[in-house]
């Protein structure tokens, strides 16, 4: 038998779910980013579940542009067909989806043959997990938390956001950055004064942390700044007293998934992001 419940809040939702979420927080981590944010439906939450005798099926709005999935057990067609109609219920359509890639693939299908809105693959993506650096050649510098805002940093961010095919604006990136900075989030490798890659510490599951905004401009590649950059802040990262550090790696990159897998990150699940075709986000 099928139950589908629509969450009025975030608290509901996390009262019922967060403990399942957090038996497979690896793969469930972009959850934990939305957990402890906005919890009323006027502010733009939307949570649901859909759950049978073969598995579950959950849902939740993610930031202000689409929804992520995840999904346990078995039947992932009959619940994402369910879920589908929860959304046509609603006329909730995002304008992004993201999530392991069979139960988020079957989700868009079905969204797309209803003929309403129709999505591609914007990227597709594997999660990984790192429990102890593995030993990694070191570059020229030295790493080190970055304190103060600079033009290249918002230069640097920029270029990542295209390289990972979002549209931002500069004033949007600019407050990110000093946001970052403010919260003790953003690192760097640096070569004498100067910054020459940089990374940072994103969202925290119940048992580990993950990196993010992983850049290196075009002329500083190829020197091992990255590789650098990545290992120190997974060290510190497990040093805080974290079980493992995550992080997300693009499979059209060969090299970076190469070099994240010398230093021990292991493949957990690969992800797909799908966005509305012709939108340029």
């Amino acid at each position: 038998m099928m139950k589908y419940t629509r969450y009025p809040t975030l608290s509901a939702f996390r009262e019922d779910w967060e403990e399942t979420l957090a038996r497979d927080e690896v793969v469930a981590n972009l959850f934990f980013a939305c957990l402890h944010g906005e919890d009323r439906i006027e502010t733009g939450f939307w949570g649901a579940s859909a759950v049978n005798g073969d598995g579950t099926l959950l849902s939740i709005r993610r930031g202000d542009k689409g929804m992520v999935v995840y999904h346990t057990g078995e039947g992932v067609a009959d619940l994402c067909a369910r879920l589908v109609r929860g959304m046509e219920e609603d006329d909730y359509w995002p304008d992004q989806y993201i999530g392991p890639a069979g139960t988020v693939g079957e989700l868009v299908r079905r969204i797309n043959a209803l003929g309403v809105r129709r999505y591609g693959v914007a990227m597709n993506q594997r999660v990984h997990a790192l429990r102890a650096v593995k030993p990694v050649p070191e570059a020229e510098g030295f790493f080190a938390q970055v304190t103060e805002m600079g033009d290249c940093l918002v230069d640097y961010d920029m270029d990542f956001q295209r390289e990972v095919r979002n549209t931002v604006t500069r004033q949007e990136v600019e407050k990110q950055v000093r946001h970052m900075i403010g919260e003790g989030r953003l690192y760097g490798w640096r070569l004498g004064e100067k910054i020459v890659s940089i990374a940072m510490k994103t969202r925290e599951t119940p048992h580990g942390q993950f990196i993010s905004r992983v850049y290196t401009p075009a002329e500083e590649r190829g020197r091992g700044y990255a590789t650098s950059c990545v290992a120190a802040l997974s060290r510190l990262v497990l040093r805080e007293g974290n079980e493992y550090c995550g992080l997300f790696t693009d499979l059209d990159n060969p090299i970076s998934n190469h070099i994240y897998k010398k230093m021990g990150y292991e493949p957990v699940c690969d992800f797909t992001l799908y966005r509305l075709e012709g939108d340029p986000k």
